[in-house]
């Protein structure tokens, strides 16, 4: 499991907005940078995540993909959606 220490090693940036802290964080496997928020109190605390999402239903459909599914990824921050009006 990634912690919070693991993605500091990860750490783009980080800004502190009042009570809470804006975390940029960068990932290796999607090549992605996303925004984490989190209140100050939080900041230093090591959170384990888990890796793999589990369950009866999600067991079933990942058996049938032949692969574990991830709990969590970084998607990408900035989303571009381009309209044509005709």
């Amino acid at each position: 499991m990634e912690s919070p220490n693991k993605q500091i090693k990860n750490l783009s940036k980080e800004f502190l907005l009042g009570g809470m802290v804006a975390r940029y964080v960068w990932s290796r496997n999607s090549n992605a940078i996303g925004l984490v928020l989190l209140p100050t109190s939080l900041r230093n605390a090591d959170v384990s995540r888990r890796e793999h999402v589990r369950g009866v239903e999600v067991d079933a459909y990942a058996d049938a993909l032949g692969q574990l599914l991830p709990a969590w990824s970084v998607d990408s921050l900035v989303q571009v959606k381009t309209a044509v009006s005709a």
